[in-house]
């Protein structure tokens, strides 16, 4: 299985989407988030290549995927790399995601 490491950027994300689950869904909506998205980086890890390259040409980045955590409206953006797999950002679906990167 290969290895995912999450920097810091895409902690801080994961954590504003718990901060904001738990404020207005409460506790069992926040821990059903936390649940999935683990599952979704445990996929990530088993088959790096599972996510869609959709993103890759617009952010020149040929590495990069995305992957949906599932029953909620965030992707997960990681890196395909040859030593392990990077959780680049967990980012909300309705987002331009190619502008709000390159700011």
């Amino acid at each position: 299985m290969t290895q995912a490491e999450l920097p810091e950027a895409a902690l801080a994300d994961v954590g504003s989407i718990l901060d904001y689950y738990l404020a207005e869904a409460g506790v069992e909506v926040a821990g059903r988030f936390l649940d999935v998205f683990e599952f979704a980086i445990r996929q990530i890890r088993q088959e790096p290549g599972i996510g869609s390259p959709r993103l890759a040409l617009a952010l020149r980045s040929p590495a990069l995927r995305i992957w949906p955590i599932k029953g909620f409206p965030h992707l997960i953006l990681y890196l395909d790399l040859p030593d392990g797999v990077q959780i680049w950002r967990v980012l909300h679906s309705a987002r331009d995601i190619p502008t709000h990167l390159q700011d």
